[in-house]
């Protein structure tokens, strides 16, 4: 008589327990996600401080390569120099000396105003200004009539030096040859004379002498600059620029 058969059954399965564990590691952990949430924002810190850094060393070197506008010393000084800037800046401003007076001129009843200022403390001597201020005016008219032909240049040759007196006789070369091809450049330049209505003037050393006049051909501005060299005795014209 056979033996009654019995069913081998396989053995007990993990499967729950793993399923278990799965579900309790799925569930949402609070303490856990806040942890990783400070982990990131430290990361983050760390990254924006490196960035700022690198700006800032960035900037080191832009400032480095910048020369300095001159404001640096006063912006970023020590004490005494901020005492000294201070009363440099907040100190009473001081007027430089000038002298206003009037030249006479051929036209009765006509008379042309001047200006003069000196760079130093000196005051101004009134025969010294006129005498100034008459030599530019005299110049500047004699310098363009003889830049247009209706003068010789003898009359300004002992007053201007000789590189000024050649550049001179250039331009009225020039201009004269211009003149006698087209008549109405003529009539503009070559025909009215002279008005000169004011003489502004700068005594910058003791030794030089700028001036500019105003003047007039007909309907024509005109701006005559010179700038005199005091030579010897003499006053020497070393630049006559009009236009």
């Amino acid at each position: 008589m056979s033996e009654p058969y019995e069913e081998e059954l396989p053995p007990p399965s993990d499967s729950g327990d793993d399923a278990n564990r799965n579900a309790e590691s799925a569930e949402h952990n609070p303490e856990k996600d806040e942890a990783m949430e400070n982990g990131d924002d430290a990361g983050d810190a760390e990254e924006a401080e490196t960035d700022e850094s690198d700006e800032e060393e960035e900037q080191e070197d832009l400032d480095e390569k910048i020369p300095s506008s001159g404001l640096d010393a006063v912006l970023s000084s020590s004490a005494g120099e901020s005492v000294r800037w201070s009363d440099f800046i907040t100190r009473a401003k001081e007027s430089l000396p000038t002298y206003n007076g009037y030249l006479g001129t051929d036209v009765p009843g006509k008379t042309v105003p001047f200006h003069l200022v000196r760079i130093d403390t000196a005051a101004w001597d009134a025969e010294q200004a006129h005498n100034l201020a008459m030599l530019a005016a005299r110049l500047s008219c004699d310098v363009i009539d003889v830049f247009r032909g209706k003068q010789k240049p003898a009359r300004v040759e002992h007053l201007l030096t000789k590189e000024c007196m050649r550049k001179l006789m250039t331009a009225s070369e020039l201009l004269v040859k211009h003149m006698r091809n087209d008549a109405r450049l003529y009539a503009k330049y070559g025909l009215l004379p002279v008005d000169i209505f004011f003489v502004n003037g700068w005594l910058t050393s003791p030794t030089r002498f700028e001036c500019s006049a105003l003047l007039s051909i007909g309907n024509t501005k005109l701006s005559c600059n010179t700038s005199f060299i005091y030579k010897g005795s003499i006053w020497k014209c070393a630049v006559a620029d009009f236009g």
